[in-house]
């Protein structure tokens, strides 16, 4: 399995839609959430952390910064449930999304 990622599902300045059907906000983020966090939690490591990587700019995307949609309650709570699970890898990437003060 291979993920690949640009890193960049935010909208720069000059291309702000007026519409925000055009943005970060239709992306089907807690779906994405769920696969991300279940990837990191089964996959094997190199596979984890670049899940991880990942997770991180999906969340990037729902930081309420300018081009970016603002995360929904149910995106927190996959996060926050996350952090009750067993798997340590798992655990530290939810924490890192916080770190990062990608969801406040």
């Amino acid at each position: 399995m291979l993920i690949y990622f640009d890193g960049n599902l935010q909208l720069k300045p000059r291309f702000i839609p007026a519409k925000p059907q055009d943005g970060p906000a239709i992306m089907p983020r807690c779906q994405m959430l769920r696969l991300l966090l279940s990837l990191v939690d089964t996959t094997p490591r190199e596979v984890s952390q670049e899940a991880g990587q990942v997770l991180i700019k999906v969340c990037e995307s729902a930081s309420g910064d300018d081009g970016c949609a603002l995360a929904e309650q149910d995106e927190i709570n996959e996060l926050l449930n996350s952090l009750k699970l067993a798997n340590v890898n798992l655990r530290i990437v939810s924490l890192e999304v916080r770190g990062h003060k990608v969801i406040a």
